[in-house]
């Protein structure tokens, strides 16, 4: 199987990775022997080649994973063809990938990360604004490059001002109060009161004086103009 290996890496045009015959065996061997099963008979490359190829995005995915468990350290050749074809192996290795892309100056291909990360990782609804993936944890830490962020840099990625805003608008009068009470929200997709069900992501955040002032006046808002209504009604 070690010759063939060798000879479908080539028909593959695979030997531009800059593998050793060892890394090689260890990467493709068992993609290999996947396709080919209990055979008896000795399969020809040829045949090998074209199944490969039948099913190339799969397989590279394979491929990928394989590649990055027996590299500690990537090549140019080989982080591009990880990027290009890794799929999920990509989002289950982000981190590593991203220091490797910095490492060999191919910043370019982080974009290209990001998507996969979207794509096929676990992206939180928080932006990192030092590395621009949604990777941040309810401890203000990035999952990807580990900044660890401000409350500041927090607001400033999601533009909590608007989505305060929002919040004071369609919020009750008891989650009004409920946060007025506790002096945080719950932040994520959307701005919650504390009491709202928490996803895993979701982070507290600590309201300003200003926020809390909004706070206040949205409640004696909405609380006037409940009272309204219901005078209106009573004289009905």
């Amino acid at each position: 199987m070690k010759t063939i290996v060798k000879d479908v890496a080539m028909g593959l045009g695979l030997d531009y990775l800059g593998l050793s015959d060892e890394e090689l065996q260890e990467v493709l061997g068992p993609v290999l022997e996947m396709l080919v099963g209990d055979v008896s008979y000795k399969p020809k490359v040829e045949q090998l080649v074209k199944r490969v190829q039948r099913y190339y995005d799969n397989i590279a995915e394979l491929i990928s994973m394989n590649l990055l468990r027996v590299r500690e350290k990537l090549t140019v050749e080989q982080l591009e063809y990880v990027v290009t074809y890794g799929r999920r192996a990509v989002a289950a290795n982000i981190q590593r990938l991203y220091e490797e892309a910095k490492r060999l100056n191919r910043t370019d291909l982080i974009p290209q990360l990001r998507y996969l990360w979207e794509e096929y990782g676990r992206p939180t609804p928080i932006p990192c604004p030092r590395c621009g993936f949604r990777a941040v944890t309810p401890d203000l830490t990035c999952f990807v490059c580990g900044a660890v962020l401000s409350e500041k840099e927090i607001r400033e990625a999601v533009d909590f001002d608007v989505m305060f805003r929002e919040f004071l608008e369609t919020a009750t009068i008891e989650e009004l109060r409920e946060t007025w009470e506790r002096g945080y929200v719950l932040l994520g997709e959307m701005v919650k009161p504390p009491t709202a069900r928490r996803e895993p992501w979701d982070i507290e955040l600590f309201l300003n004086k200003r926020e809390k002032d909004l706070l206040k006046k949205k409640i004696y808002e909405k609380t006037l103009a409940k009272t309204i209504v219901a005078s209106g009604s009573g004289e009905k």
